[in-house]
């Protein structure tokens, strides 16, 4: 059993609402808990939006870097977690990709997860304007093949 950090959503600039969903918000977090009940679950920045199974916790920056610290792993979609888990932190995890590009956004010691190369638009773009597809996405089944890669 592992302790979990998820943070399944990315901030949407507030002018950008009018594009509608967040196209880097991954779809299937609340799939990939129930395949894997044995692992404890704790969710930073969900906003309105809560993953069933997992523990919300509202804290700051200073306290998500104490919850790294304390996890054995993270899964989150490229937003700021990855970054501050993976420079800060020094902690090994899962960023999942659809149409921002892993090799820029990316750090080589994590997973990166894309599901193909022809969701990733021009990496320069606004990508809050980007339509949303939850075909972007790598399948929950890919996540779990990471997930066990690290917790071995």
């Amino acid at each position: 059993m592992g302790k979990i950090i998820i943070q399944p959503y990315a901030a949407m600039p507030k002018d950008a609402k009018q594009f509608g969903e967040n196209p880097k918000d991954w779809p299937f977090f609340d799939k990939l808990i129930e395949a894997l009940p044995q692992h404890e679950w704790v969710q930073v920045g969900f906003g309105d939006k809560p993953i069933k199974g997992a523990e919300q916790v509202v804290t700051n920056r200073k306290g998500v870097i104490e919850l790294i610290n304390k996890c054995d792993t993270w899964i989150s979609v490229d937003t700021w977690l990855q970054h501050v888990a993976t420079l800060t932190c020094k902690k090994r995890g899962i960023a999942i990709f659809s149409r921002s590009e892993p090799k820029m956004f990316g750090h080589p010691q994590n997973i990166n997860l894309l599901k193909s190369q022809m969701y990733v638009q021009n990496p320069y773009a606004m990508w809050e304007a980007r339509n949303y597809s939850a075909a972007a996405f790598v399948s929950v089944e890919k996540v779990v093949e990471a997930l066990n890669e690290i917790l071995r």
